[in-house]
């Protein structure tokens, strides 16, 4: 009988994080690390705007604020640049975009503050379907 292994990090998938607030930043990182995802993370959209140029993400999340762009208008241009990635957006209640907002963003969905580790995994579990 063959042993069952854990997929590999190519496998689970790539995550670019992009977010303006480092503890938040280095905290979802190492927790998808742990869960075997291969991550990278960035303070500014014009960063993740270079990554994006050179690497295959599977997953983009982007915690606003971020001091060089609005994070609407951050995923707006990725999807512009990139319409086949999918983009999870972090929002106050107050800021959340509409359903057109979000659509015409390339945005698959949102989580609302405070963030917890598990609304982010039903997320990306529902998003890597």
């Amino acid at each position: 009988m063959a042993e069952k292994t854990q997929p590999s990090m190519k496998e689970k998938g790539n995550i670019l994080f992009v977010g303006g607030n480092s503890f938040v930043r280095d905290s979802f990182i190492t927790l998808f690390e742990r869960e075997g995802y291969d991550c990278k993370s960035v303070s500014m959209a014009k960063d993740a705007l270079q990554l994006l140029k050179i690497n295959r993400f599977t997953i983009v999340l982007i915690d606003t604020p971020l001091a060089d762009m609005n994070g609407l208008d951050l995923c707006r241009r990725i999807h512009r640049l990139y319409p086949a990635k999918r983009q999870i957006l972090f929002v106050d209640y107050q800021n959340r975009p509409t359903v057109r907002e979000a659509c015409e963003a390339g945005i698959v969905d949102w989580i609302e503050k405070p963030v917890s580790s598990s609304a982010v995994d039903r997320v990306i579990f529902r998003v890597k379907k």
